[in-house]
């Protein structure tokens, strides 16, 4: 089951299927169909079909990778979590529920755990988020430094702008 689960041809039609259902996503965003009309019937038809469709596939992957290989992996246990809260929007509709139906846009997300390329980019772009956030500490730092020269250069001049730190702040943020 794995030889078959991995290959390029099953993993081709997966992401066939949630590039698919991405665009019916998109659709659906598009026409925006109010409850008691067909559009909203035949959205509603496809969202179940790609819901059950990606839980036989969750599935299909759990079974061939079974359990520590599939728990060790971010993104089937992404899958996972996808997949359970569509299921849980779908079963369960009520007021708290329905924005979990927001979570089927993230489905798309599933490709990067499926293409090399795009993993190596997320992977890439995830590796990163440590020295970007330093790079903005450190600009914070400089704009606080300038907005306390600011409040104390102009404050009288003009209250409105840099009246306070945080006026002084958001004036320079808006400027930069």
């Amino acid at each position: 089951v794995k030889r078959i689960y991995d290959s390029n041809i099953v993993q081709t039609l997966i992401a066939v299927s949630i590039l698919l259902n991405f665009f019916m996503n998109a659709a659906q965003a598009e026409v925006n169909p109010v409850e008691p009309s067909y559009e909203y019937d035949l959205f509603n038809i496809f969202d179940n079909f790609f819901t059950h469709l990606f839980g036989v596939e969750l599935a299909i992957n759990l079974f061939s990778n079974w359990f520590w290989d599939f728990v060790e992996d971010g993104w089937s246990v992404f899958d996972l979590c996808v997949v359970s809260v569509s299921y849980l929007s779908m079963f369960f509709d009520a007021p708290g529920f329905s924005h979990l139906r927001l979570m089927r846009a993230f489905r798309v997300m599933r490709l990067f755990g499926r293409l090399q390329s795009l993993r190596q980019i997320i992977n890439s772009l995830t590796s990163s988020i440590v020295p970007v956030m330093n790079a903005f500490l450190i600009m914070f730092l400089v704009m606080a430094i300038y907005a306390i020269l600011g409040v104390s250069f102009f404050k009288d001049r003009n209250e409105e702008y840099f009246g306070t730190f945080t006026k002084a702040m958001f004036t320079l943020f808006q400027v930069s």
